[in-house]
């Protein structure tokens, strides 16, 4: 074999070698920036999931206990908070789910979780390097999913045990959202 051949031989290895580390370092890149604009994502949507929870909550508090507030008057009382309180704390929240800003803040949280999904979707095959940071998302997902639902369906429940649910829910999320941001450069 002639140095001509030899020198053509390595220049392809030497491409082909460079194109394949170009095209590792490149996925995760992307990858990288998937896992960080998924939680994000997910963080904004535990914001939301937040104030809804605590707007449900104040309802269902103040109609129990019949606390006059003018944040919540208009969901514990009928004809527009004019009249008095509803006897039953279901009618508030009734009222509360019924009204097209509440409404409206729901279909948002919604939409971000419709975004969250093919984000996740996306992380489901980490790169090496990256199993770790995929199992943190993981576990923060299902979190994001508990609290975003629990502040959609409002499942059956106590006071008391949807308010020590959100707790532990709220907390936990942005425990989880603080512990991903070790993963990001």
């Amino acid at each position: 074999m002639n140095s001509r051949k030899i020198i053509r031989i390595l220049a392809v290895f030497l491409i082909l070698s460079l194109t394949l580390c170009l095209c590792a370092c490149t996925s995760k890149t992307t990858y990288a920036n998937n896992l960080e604009v998924a939680c994000n994502t997910m963080i904004i949507g535990c914001g939301q999931a937040e104030t809804l929870l605590n707007e449900i909550l104040d309802v269902w508090n103040n109609s129990i206990y019949k606390v006059e507030d003018e944040s919540t008057d208009a969901y514990t009382k009928p004809d527009d908070g004019n009249g008095n309180f509803y006897e039953d704390f279901n009618d508030a929240l009734s009222t509360l789910y019924a009204d097209k800003a509440f409404s409206e803040k729901i279909t948002e949280l919604q939409k971000n979780q419709s975004e969250v999904i093919p984000l996740m979707q996306s992380l489901k095959n980490p790169p090496k390097g990256y199993e770790e940071a995929y199992t943190s998302i993981v576990e923060f997902y299902d979190t994001y999913c508990g609290l975003t639902n629990l502040a959609i369906t409002l499942n059956n429940g106590s006071y008391l045990s949807v308010s020590v649910d959100f707790k532990t829910l709220d907390n936990t999320c942005l425990q989880q959202y603080y512990k991903m941001q070790l993963y990001f450069g």
